[in-house]
């Protein structure tokens, strides 16, 4: 069984060119480099990693690479079963803006 997290990364710039860019950090392992290119302030990309269901406890962090192109940072978070791509309540702890930590379950 595997879990689709689903996070949207919203960015206040303050460059257009050149672009903020952000990383995404699974268990401190990089697993996403990419340019923030929407144009306009209402709207987000939303990341998403598939994992697997060991019971292991997690930590995606995202980090602003250029701080004077613009602020980033998670805006939401959400769970699908990757099977029936239901959404799926999962505890999660939100240690900052741009950080969250979360088990999921063993299936």
């Amino acid at each position: 069984m595997h879990t689709v997290v689903c996070m949207d990364v919203r960015c206040n710039k303050l460059t257009v060119d050149p672009p903020p860019v952000y990383r995404i950090f699974l268990d401190n392992q990089l697993v996403v480099e990419r340019r923030f290119w929407p144009e306009t302030p209402d709207f987000l990309i939303q990341e998403q990693l598939t994992l697997t269901n060991l019971g292991s406890e997690h930590t995606i962090r995202i980090k602003n690479v250029f701080t004077d192109r613009g602020e980033i940072f998670l805006h939401d978070i959400a769970f699908v079963n990757g099977l029936d791509r239901k959404n799926i309540k999962i505890k999660h702890k939100i240690n900052n803006q741009n950080e969250f930590t979360f088990v999921l379950p063993k299936r």
